[in-house]
């Protein structure tokens, strides 16, 4: 198994950001209220527009020492600012449930950035108590709404902290409503940018951009450009989560102008930080380093360090360690000056994670200063950062060779991340204590710390997209070699009995995982409502998956069950076998590269070119399959493809003397998780057409499509043989197919125009008039119908589209299409065929699920008539189409 030592820094990074985050509008309350005026002072540390501080009578002392409170405060001296503030509480003023209520909430501020957690719960706790106990008469006003308001927020800010942060949500939720009974526009922006950061802390991308765009109309010149500058700040980082990239640097940079004319140098510093994260998610790394340089001239000196932190992590990755290490020396002195609090704890953890990656710091040197910290953890009581502690720890002594100590570590670890309750830690923990099983020589334990490891992911799932926000973070670093390594485990038992086929059905379902992990990813929103059951199958089919390994390719079979012994309920539906061939992952890549780039060209020969490659990945997938196929007399094999092989047509594999289509009905899922595998009735078809035949401009875009003149033939062939509805040319907008799907649902919807197929949600679009309809709208745009009609979409053809050119994982952006639109059924286009072949294909097919035929059968029926034929045999005409989803 090999080692991984970057296992949990967006971990640490998101705990470090929960501890520092900056709120709109400034931390410290200081509402203060007199008894006898019952009017409102509030000078926010930076003061909203809207505010009208007001000089009220009040008994002197309580006032004065108030104010010192503030004043030591905004100095940072938060020990003396709770000392008055405590002195406050006993003044006689402060017997008035409102001004008592008021005090606490700023008490709990200032424990807050001491870092004293507990602290600051208990007085916010007793604020809200204290208002509890107003008289009934008095709580309907305005003022005990507003501090109402005020120590709700203050009470979301803890639990954001310390990471509960649906309750933080609920706690912001309820200051919003009072701020919207209150009709303050400010008090409501302010929270709705809280929820946002609590949404995204969820991994609920999608909710946090809805819950900002809620208060954009209330953005007016009235709100103070800090608050729109905050906003606008939060806007661009959900939009770098949604990786919605060009977007969030564009809304950064409207932040960092709007922040720059009101001279708010400290927002200044987190817009610059932000910039740098967007920028790296780029892969612009000299423009980040620059973002991050810029931040670090902020005058908080918590964004200067993770500026700094951001900076050493990125010349590291950058392969630049000299340059890295000109910025620990600082970053060290910076973070020992700080008050031995939760934020330096862990900031100090973040460090260690990247210095255990490098030669900089001798290993006895980080394992004093990681001993150090995990003492701070137990006197901190944050259970949190003691199992992270005690998993670095045993990370350093995996890497050091000492897999004693590391074994006991890392099982300390664990007990601790399980007791918290904290899948994030837990996972990570029980990779690290299967990689250490193994190299024990221990595989069956090691298969179980790494079962439990993918279990923690299953349940991760929605924090894990959360993670995902971070710059750094790396899915085919820090998820995808967990499920592999585990696949690599189950699959070295040669032996073929009831054990085997155990560990054979786990390793399938462990791939299926990954696909609905990678799915996740891609979406960066756990959006997906997985299926349980994936074995009803009919028995003509077999599944085939094709699992890259570091040093060999495996392939698992799934067959049906056509022996069973003892009572029938009892027996597994499907059996399993597996073979494997000795092959690198690199040249594995170069034969599937090396195809994918000849099929799309018709100069180039079938026979000398084509099929030489086509014979190879045949031998390696299918030969060794040959006589289980026949034995079983399977018609369909279903491919759930890996990595590469998402990037060419399975129907072209050869055998030597025939392509795989002409043997088998092809089709290609992205998981048998995420599709119904019932059978449907594809003779009552009626569909929905939309095409463009004429070029298209996208100005926004500086985007221009060239005309499809075949589509208009398509579209008559198919108006021919179903009984159709049609959006052409102008008529097709976003707009009007909204309409058609919601007012006339069909079975069908073929889409005839320009397509990208991408590794990224943002950049995976179809061509409508004068606009891209991105893959997440086409979610919004199809899958509504199944709101208003109980039949779902059960086929969507998409026959003009293509995957983005230089992309090696572009192909997932089909089964991003795929699974976004809802449809039982997907027919795309792996290249553009801009010929009369396409019309004539398409009509084949459509004669062939008239016919009564399946969609896998019609389509490789279609494809077997044009190999045949004299024009069209060459597969750059019929190998480009493929059938995702429900193959019946």
């Amino acid at each position: 198994m090999a080692k991984r030592h970057t296992g949990f820094l967006n971990t640490l990074r998101l705990g470090l950001k929960r501890l520092s985050v900056r709120w709109p509008l400034g931390p410290f309350l200081l509402i203060l209220v007199s008894a006898a005026f019952c009017t409102v002072l509030i000078p926010a540390i930076i003061p909203p527009a809207t505010a009208k501080p007001v000089l009220i009578q009040s008994v002197a002392s309580t006032n004065s020492l108030v104010q010192q409170g503030r004043q030591l405060y905004q100095a940072g001296n938060y020990a003396n600012a709770i000392t008055i503030l405590q002195q406050a509480l006993n003044s006689p003023d402060a017997q008035d449930n409102l001004n008592q209520a008021i005090i606490w909430s700023n008490l709990s501020l200032s424990h807050q950035q001491l870092g004293q957690w507990q602290e600051a719960k208990d007085a916010v706790n007793q604020s809200l108590t204290t208002l509890a106990s107003r008289p009934a008469l008095s709580v309907a006003g305005t003022n005990y709404q507003r501090i109402l308001a005020q120590a709700l927020s203050v009470q979301g800010r803890i639990f954001f902290a310390q990471g509960q942060s649906q309750a933080a949500l609920e706690s912001w939720q309820q200051t919003a409503e009072i701020y919207s009974q209150l009709n303050d526009p400010t008090g409501r922006i302010r929270s709705h940018i809280h929820q946002s950061e609590a949404f995204l802390d969820l991994g609920k991308s999608r909710q946090a951009l809805k819950i900002l765009q809620q208060v954009e109309p209330e953005m007016t010149p009235d709100i103070s450009p800090v608050l729109q500058a905050s906003w606008l700040h939060s806007l661009g980082n959900i939009h770098r989560a949604m990786g919605d990239l060009d977007i969030s640097q564009d809304v950064l940079q409207q932040s960092w102008a709007m922040a720059k004319t009101a001279n708010a140098d400290s927002l200044l510093g987190e817009i610059h930080l932000a910039m740098g994260d967007t920028a790296r998610a780029q892969q612009e790394w000299e423009t980040a380093l620059a973002y991050y340089q810029q931040a670090e001239n902020s005058p908080a000196s918590l964004t200067q360090m993770q500026a700094r932190i951001q900076q050493f992590s990125l010349l590291l990755a950058m392969g630049k360690p000299s340059s890295a290490q000109s910025l620990l020396s600082p970053i060290q002195t910076q973070i020992s000056t700080l008050p031995p609090n939760k934020t330096r704890l862990y900031a100090q953890l973040v460090l260690a994670q990247h210095l255990i990656d490098t030669d900089l710091v001798s290993a006895p040197t980080l394992a004093q200063r990681l001993t150090q910290s995990l003492s701070e953890a137990r006197n901190f009581q944050d259970l949190r950062a003691e199992s992270s502690a005690l998993g670095l720890l045993g990370q350093l002594y995996e890497t050091t060779e000492q897999p004693s100590e590391s074994l006991k570590l890392t099982q300390q670890a664990i007990s601790l991340a399980q007791q918290i309750a904290a899948p994030d830690l837990a996972y990570r923990w029980q990779w690290q204590l299967g990689r250490l099983r193994y190299h024990q020589g221990d595989r069956s334990g090691a298969i179980s710390a790494y079962t439990e490891a993918t279990n923690q992911l299953q349940t991760l799932r929605k924090d894990l997209v959360a993670i995902n926000t971070d710059a750094s973070f790396s899915f085919r670093e820090e998820v995808e070699p967990v499920y592999r390594e585990l696949v690599d485990l189950l699959l070295q038992d040669p032996a073929e009995d009831a054990a085997n086929q155990a560990n054979l059905q786990k390793a399938r379902l462990t791939i299926e995982s990954l696909q609905l992990a990678e799915l996740d990813n891609y979406f960066r929103e756990a959006c997906l409502d997985p299926l349980q059951d994936v074995d009803t199958i009919e028995d003509t089919a077999a599944v085939v998956y094709p699992i890259i390994l570091k040093d060999r390719l495996e392939v698992v079979l799934s067959l049906p069950n056509l022996n069973p012994t003892g009572p029938q309920s009892e027996q597994p539906q499907r059996t399993f076998r597996h073979y494997a061939t000795a092959i690198s992952p690199k040249e594995l890549e170069q034969t599937v590269e090396q195809l994918q780039n000849k099929l799309v060209l018709p100069y180039v020969s079938e026979q000398k070119e084509i099929q030489p490659l086509a014979q190879d990945l045949y031998r390696w997938l299918i030969q060794p399959a040959e006589p289980a196929l026949i034995d079983h007399d399977i018609h369909t094999l279903v491919f759930v493809p890996d990595g590469p092989f998402r990037r060419i047509p399975m129907a072209t594999l050869h055998d030597g003397q025939q392509y795989l289509v002409e043997k088998y009905n092809i089709a290609i899922t992205p998981g048998l998780r995420l599709f119904e595998t019932e059978a449907q009735d594809n003779k009552r078809l009626k569909s929905l057409i939309a095409g463009v035949t004429q070029s298209v401009s996208i100005p926004d875009k500086k985007l221009n499509f060239p005309e499809l003149p075949n589509v208009k033939t398509e579209i008559k062939q198919i108006q021919a043989k179903v009984p159709s509805q049609v959006l052409l040319d102008q008529q097709f907008t976003s707009t009007n197919l909204d309409q058609k799907v919601q007012q006339s649902p069909v079975p069908v919807v073929h889409i005839a125009t320009h397509g990208q197929f991408s590794s990224k949600a943002e950049d995976t679009f179809i061509v409508a008039w004068g606009k891209l309809i991105n893959v997440n709208e086409i979610d919004d745009l199809l899958r509504t119908r199944d709101l208003s009609s109980p039949q779902a979409l059960d086929l969507l053809v998409l026959s003009a589209c293509e995957t983005a050119e230089g992309d090696q994982r572009a192909a997932l952006g089909i089964a991003g299409v795929a699974v976004r639109a809802g449809a039982r059924s997907t027919l795309a286009s792996l290249w553009l065929v801009d010929d009369e072949s396409t019309p004539q294909l398409m009509g084949e097919f459509y004669d062939g699920l008239l016919a009564g035929a399946s969609k896998a059968e019609a389509l490789s029926l279609a494809q077997r008539q044009f190999i045949h034929s004299k024009r069209y045999h060459h597969p750059r005409y019929w190998a480009s189409f493929i059938l995702l989803g429900n193959w019946l």
